[in-house]
């Protein structure tokens, strides 16, 4: 097995001037390397159910419906201000027209957060609301994907949405489910 030229040595990386690289603020002129607002320390799966709806016809299949309904909900962590879980849920449910839907299916996956103290604390539980479920949604996107992959009705792809849509509104409260129309 050959592991590579035998006088083959690791030097350490150079910023051009003959010194070593290093991470330390200090010796790049104070600048520090931008850190993110909100950092995920775990995401996993809690709940996944999905099924493939009976479809017949060629023209049931070409509509490719789907009715999803998101929740999404936060909560700080009493004991620190910083630490934040999060938790979406997503039903996939049939259409209120009455047309068959292609899945239908419950998934829930879940968060742990670390918010930065330096957001204000008037904006952080919405940062965290915004941020938090756009990366949940992002997962439960790819995850929806793979499973369906390979099933009866063929791949569905969720939209990207707004991540703005999960800070509550005092003016727009709805129930109302987003319609979606399935990828191809």
């Amino acid at each position: 097995m050959n592991s590579g030229p035998k006088n083959f040595k690791k030097r350490p990386r150079s910023n051009g001037s003959g010194n070593e690289r290093t991470h330390d603020a200090e010796a790049r002129g104070g600048i520090r390397p931008m850190e993110p607002a909100l950092q995920v320390e775990n995401h996993y799966f809690v709940n996944i159910r999905l099924d493939a709806g009976l479809i017949r016809s060629r023209e049931e299949l070409a509509k490719r419906n789907i009715t999803s309904r998101p929740w999404l909900s936060v909560l700080q962590k009493p004991d620190d201000p910083t630490s934040w879980l999060a938790k979406l849920k997503l039903e996939l449910t049939q259409a209120r027209d009455g047309a068959k839907s292609l899945y239908t299916g419950v998934l829930m996956n879940a968060g742990e957060f670390r918010l930065s103290p330096e957001v204000p604390e008037e904006e952080r539980h919405n940062y965290v609301m915004e941020h938090a479920g756009a990366f949940l949604y992002a997962a439960m996107r790819e995850c929806i994907a793979t499973l369906t992959a390979r099933s009866l009705n063929g791949m569905i792809e969720l939209p990207a949405l707004d991540a703005r849509s999960f800070i509550p509104s005092e003016t727009k409260k709805t129930d109302a489910p987003t319609r979606i129309k399935a990828s191809k």
